[in-house]
């Protein structure tokens, strides 16, 4: 019975990947996560410092958006709406552009993700649970827990919740490989309310506000995703490609 719905499954995917629909689709996604990236990442340029991601009460001038300024620290709480209605359009063309070109090149990409899937169908590890696979996951988050304790308060923790929350995210995901994939998303879950729990209580530590740390999470995280998911796709291109050139 599960080898007749995973079949069905991968038929209808198969069947989706046929359409043009789903690739402009995926264009469209892409081009919306590099602009958020982009857009969070104009925080750093446009920015006169970053000192108030961790430190409470440091005097800066802060503004973010791209191409044009969405929001800024002289008005505070509060968005340009025109800016950002602005920045949306732009973000749609772009998403218009590279969901066109995804189009356009939709068999290469389709050739491409076929010939990943088919290198690693046997790759896959069992998805069972298993008491090793749940203590190694419950050892990493009472390691993750301690040390945030051990650091609460302190600069350090803002910097590594900063610049190593989403590879720590994607380590834990990949990490136990024979938990099925629903209780490592479950774990995943809760590794990321830990992390950002304790970010946000370092800052208020620090005299920081709420909304500060998570702007914080949103200008380092945001990139940093983006740069992963660009990263994942140039790997489902060139593995194969590799790999038929060694056969």
């Amino acid at each position: 019975m599960d080898s007749v719905k995973i079949t069905s499954a991968k038929s209808e995917l198969r069947s989706r990947r046929s359409s043009k629909s789903y690739w402009f689709g995926q264009g469209f996604g892409i081009a919306l996560i590099l602009v958020a990236a982009l857009n969070a990442a104009s925080y750093f340029f446009r920015s006169s410092s970053i000192e108030p991601l961790f430190e409470g009460n440091t005097p800066a001038k802060e503004s973010i958006g791209l191409p044009f300024v969405m929001w800024d620290s002289d008005e505070p709480y509060q968005l340009i709406y025109e800016s950002l209605l602005l920045n949306l359009l732009v973000g749609a063309a772009v998403g218009i552009a590279l969901g066109g070109s995804a189009v356009r090149f939709s068999q290469q990409f389709r050739r491409w993700v076929e010939d990943f899937e088919a290198n690693n169908s046997g790759r896959t590890a069992s998805m069972q649970f298993s008491m090793r696979g749940i203590m190694g996951a419950t050892g990493i988050i009472a390691l993750l827990v301690g040390g945030l304790t051990q650091w609460a308060g302190s600069r350090e923790l803002l910097w590594f919740v900063y610049l190593a929350g989403p590879s720590l995210l994607i380590g834990i995901a990949f990490l136990p490989q024979r938990i099925r994939w629903q209780s490592r998303c479950v774990i995943v879950a809760v590794t990321s309310v830990i992390v950002i729990g304790g970010a946000i209580g370092s800052g208020t530590m620090r005299g920081m506000e709420f909304d500060r740390v998570m702007m914080g999470i949103f200008v380092f995280w945001t990139p940093q995703s983006a740069f992963a998911a660009v990263l994942g796709l140039g790997f489902v291109a060139i593995i194969p490609n590799l790999s038929n050139k060694e056969v």
